[in-house]
């Protein structure tokens, strides 16, 4: 059996017990819907960031998040927490850099923090801007994923989530501009690709749950009129 660091094995063995100690000898600090336990600079997180395909692989052979070789194959510990860092973001800072590719706004620390519906601790990178408030880093898709973008890093760049935004509503008056001229077949394609990119914005803390239902919902009744349409014959790509 391979024998693993005494950290590792604690964090896994005891991940539970150490996050109920954790409760009572530390005060987490509510930011919005996030809960947040504490600051790093980025020298101190992205030279440990991993390719997610390592991720993919660990899965793909059963292994889960809490077990000892997915930690030291994929993760590091902070704080007693095992934090994953096999990430698209954190590679894509490492390539693209900390600066917003937009406005030029610049990430200076990560916070290691979780939302309210998930309970795993991450990182995010914030920047503050001129007024003093905090403005969250993202990853974004240079071709959006409703376009036929894919995650690779050549495809990737930072952007701060309010250049994010901003970039998603013109991509989507542009993709309501040509919605008519789209078969059937393209727009459920089309429809498909925008609950992608926003269960990704959902993931990055750029949308809130009750947003990313509320675009979810309006998104499948539309698929449930295209789904009605009559003409079958217009099926088919043009």
């Amino acid at each position: 059996m391979r024998a693993y660091s005494a950290e590792v094995n604690q964090v896994a063995g005891n991940h539970l017990s150490i996050k109920r100690k954790r409760k009572v000898k530390i005060a987490k600090k509510e930011v919005g819907t996030k809960c947040r336990i504490g600051f790093y600079s980025p020298e101190k997180v992205l030279p440990f960031a991993i390719h997610p395909n390592i991720h993919k692989e660990l899965i793909g052979r059963g292994l889960k998040i809490n077990d000892p070789e997915y930690i030291e194959k994929a993760c590091r510990i902070y704080d007693g927490e095992i934090v994953k860092m096999a990430s698209w973001r954190y590679q894509t800072f490492n390539h693209s850099g900390l600066k917003c590719h937009c406005c030029g706004l610049e990430g200076t620390y990560f916070a290691l923090e979780h939302s309210r519906g998930n309970k795993r601790f991450h990182f995010n990178l914030y920047a503050i801007d001129n007024q003093g408030n905090e403005v969250l880093m993202t990853k974004d898709h240079i071709k959006s994923k409703a376009q036929g973008g894919r995650d690779f890093l050549e495809n990737l760049q930072t952007l701060c989530s309010r250049c994010n935004h901003k970039k998603g509503k013109k991509e989507n008056q542009h993709l309501t501009n040509h919605w008519e001229q789209k078969t059937p077949r393209n727009q459920l394609i089309t429809i498909f690709g925008c609950i992608m990119g926003h269960r990704s914005n959902l993931s990055q803390g750029i949308i809130n749950s009750d947003q990313f239902v509320k675009v979810t919902k309006s998104l499948f009744k539309q698929i449930n009129k295209i789904l009605e349409y009559p003409d079958l014959n217009k099926w088919e790509k043009p």
